[in-house]
């Protein structure tokens, strides 16, 4: 449920832009973290901002939400000493919602917690 609530107050707060090229940008902020989603093309960028290192063998491990299925999106990674980091999804088409969990080091096949950010993506 905090999740959710989160997950609609980052909405509410956030703001949806649009560029000259056709691509989009949104911006949130979701539980302290500064999340920014660029579409562009088919793919997108998310960018995160504000996040604290995970603990002792975990990385950080995006996913997509499309059509009921949830699909890691490669590579894993970890924020830096300014806490930011972004992973690239080659392919936006059909995504719904789009997040990011703690995983052991060499990622999973699904998420294995709860998103440390989840944000939905409007079509």
């Amino acid at each position: 449920l905090a999740l959710l609530v989160a997950g609609v107050v980052g909405y509410e707060v956030g703001k949806d832009g649009g560029g000259s090229d056709g691509g989009s940008t949104i911006e949130r902020n979701i539980d302290g973290i500064a999340v920014t989603m660029v579409q562009e093309g088919d793919g997108g960028t998310l960018q995160l901002a504000n996040l604290h290192q995970p603990p002792p063998g975990k990385v950080l491990e995006a996913w997509v939400l499309r059509e009921g299925e949830v699909e890691s999106v490669q590579p894993l990674f970890v924020p830096d000493r300014n806490g930011q980091a972004e992973a690239t999804i080659a392919d936006m088409s059909g995504v719904e919602e789009v997040m990011v969990t703690e995983e052991p080091q060499g990622g999973s096949e699904t998420p294995t917690g709860k998103p440390i950010m989840a944000m939905s993506v409007p079509q």
